[in-house]
């Protein structure tokens, strides 16, 4: 069988990552690169001397002189729109880093092209494949806790906005981050979300010019409710994700716990052993192309989260209670 040709769609950091990981699995070959900074094609080639690939400035370009097979879209995401439709136009199915948009217009516009073309999307939400975060949603979703009521999720992350495109965007943290943490935790619920009540904003510290702060009540079906707090600028880290039952608690951070109502107390949930978070999602777009089944993160699920964002970022700026379904029904 023919190996996957893959064209690389940016080189910076996690371009170069993604680039390092192809070349460790069979069955796939780079066969381009895509990036407009010579400084970054420089770097990739530096980081994979023995890889010699046709380099270009843009996905079309790409297009006209290589057949590939999957484009891998790493490239910074305020182009995002552009290098996904020029792929999926070019009949590429797609392993995109998230946020896969920076609106849900652009995100409802790259899952339409995807679907005229009938090429298939999978969005970079690695953290489905922790061991903890797969084994909770495992357990949740098996009925470990029996009726859901509650959540809780706190993150807070040393960092900083220097020298990062992030650090002049209005809603960094919304988009950079807690992109991971609305789909993590709707993957672990395994319920759709209805509504968001909160904010974003900016503490007086930090060198970001948008919000690195958010705090969020998210409502699911089913009456779940979990409050979540995120920021960055923090001058300590600390993370926690808890969801309560009636049958119990897990609790998942330094590990993977679990807390009977009888006890009350914590014990460690046996986990499988760690291994790669990202390849899973390349093998995920693998198999959707080999059999045709839609990926389990892709663009059109991935909606929703985006849905979950921009929501948040509703609610800041006029107040008030935003329903989730009704933007994704919206026209654009």
């Amino acid at each position: 069988m023919s190996p996957i040709r893959v064209l690389h769609v940016g080189l910076g950091g996690r371009g170069r990552y993604w680039l390092g990981l192809v070349q460790q699995h069979e069955g796939v070959e780079p066969v381009g690169w895509v990036d407009p900074s010579e400084s970054a094609l420089a770097a990739a080639q530096e980081s994979a001397p023995d890889v010699q690939v046709p380099t270009f400035a843009s996905v079309r370009d790409a297009a006209r002189q290589v057949k590939a097979d999957v484009a891998i879209v790493a490239a910074a995401a305020t182009g995002r729109r552009e290098n996904c439709v020029e792929a999926i136009d070019a009949g590429l199915h797609l392993l995109v880093e998230k946020p896969f948009a920076l609106t849900l217009a652009d995100a409802k516009a790259i899952v339409a092209a995807a679907e005229r073309q009938g090429t298939h999307i999978v969005v970079g939400q690695n953290y489905r494949y922790f061991p903890s975060i797969a084994e909770m949603a495992r357990q949740i979703q098996a009925g470990r806790l029996g009726d859901l009521g509650l959540g809780c999720f706190l993150r807070t992350r040393r960092r900083f906005g220097a020298g990062t495109y992030q650090q002049h965007m209005r809603h960094n943290y919304l988009w950079e981050m807690s992109v991971h943490d609305f789909d993590l935790i709707r993957f672990t619920l395994g319920l759709t979300p209805r509504a968001i009540t909160g904010w974003s904003w900016q503490p007086p510290w930090g060198d970001f010019t948008g919000e690195t702060s958010v705090q969020v009540l998210i409502e699911f079906e089913r009456d779940v409710k979990v409050n979540y707090f995120g920021a960055w600028a923090s001058w300590a880290g600390e993370y926690f994700w808890r969801v309560d039952g009636s049958q119990g608690v897990l609790r998942e951070g330094s590990g993977l716990q679990f807390a009977d109502p009888q006890g009350g107390q914590y014990t460690a949930v046996e986990l499988p052993p760690a291994g790669n978070i990202e390849w899973p999602l390349m093998e995920e777009l693998l198999d959707a192309i080999k059999t045709g089944s839609p990926p389990r993160t892709s663009g059109r699920d991935n909606l929703w989260t985006i849905a979950m964002l921009e929501a948040t970022q509703l609610a800041t700026e006029r107040g008030g209670r935003v329903e989730i379904p009704t933007l994704l029904e919206e026209k654009q």
